[in-house]
């Protein structure tokens, strides 16, 4: 299935004016509704609210417009005029160099402790029964000799 989406003036001024329109009506709602009115009684028709929108709106759209041309021409011109572009090469391959350097390491499995203790355990078993039995043993009073002939 092919996708084409393309970014034309039209879908941008759409996404524009809707944006606005909704800075408006969040502003002059909340603004209103402090006195107990609702919005419907300004009688304000779209543009109006195009308006307020756009004033409330114009500094952080400023801002906004200011970080990405910052970030997409002002940074890559930098970066490409200082060398930068070697300078992340150089990078890119220490780190490649010391990812592929221990190929012998094994990650360990999420739950071997749990499986090293399952194992000490069953070692361990024979060993902690018996002493449990001479405990229990010592404290019926079977000499521990006579226990041992039977074990």
């Amino acid at each position: 299935m092919k996708f084409n989406f393309s970014l034309d003036a039209a879908l941008i001024i759409t996404a524009l004016t809707a944006l606005l329109y909704l800075v408006a009506q969040v502003f002059l709602a909340g603004y209103i509704s402090i006195f107990g009115a609702d919005i419907t009684v300004l009688n304000l028709t779209v543009q109006d609210k195009l308006y307020y929108g756009f004033l409330k709106s114009l500094v952080h759209t400023l801002y906004f417009t200011l970080a990405l041309f910052v970030l997409f021409i002002a940074v890559p011109s930098i970066f490409n005029n200082f060398g930068g572009n070697i300078w992340l090469h150089k990078k890119l391959q220490n780190l490649r160099v010391a990812i592929h350097k221990d190929t012998k390491h094994r990650p360990v499995i999420h739950n071997s402790s749990f499986e090293l203790e399952k194992a000490l355990l069953h070692k361990d078993f024979k060993e902690r029964a018996f002493l449990s039995c001479l405990n229990l043993s010592d404290n019926l009073g079977v000499r521990s000799a006579e226990l041992r002939k039977l074990i």
